[in-house]
C-alpha cells in the first residue's frame, strides 16, 4: 500500500502530466485551426500561379 504522502505525490504528478497534455492538445488544435484557415488562401493563390 502506498502511504498517503506517496499517493498525493502521484496525484500531483498525474495532474501535471494531464495539464501538459491538455496544453499540447490545445496548442495543436489552434495550430491546425490556423493551418486550415490559411489553406483556402494558399490553394487559390497556388491555382492563380499555375494558370
Amino acid at each position: 500500500m502506498a502511504t498517503s504522502s506517496e499517493a498525493s505525490n502521484a496525484n500531483t504528478i498525474n495532474t501535471a502530466i494531464v495539464t501538459i497534455v491538455e496544453d499540447m492538445i490545445g496548442i495543436n488544435i489552434s495550430f491546425v485551426a490556423s493551418l486550415t484557415s490559411a489553406l483556402p488562401f494558399n490553394g487559390s493563390s497556388f491555382n492563380a500561379i499555375r494558370r
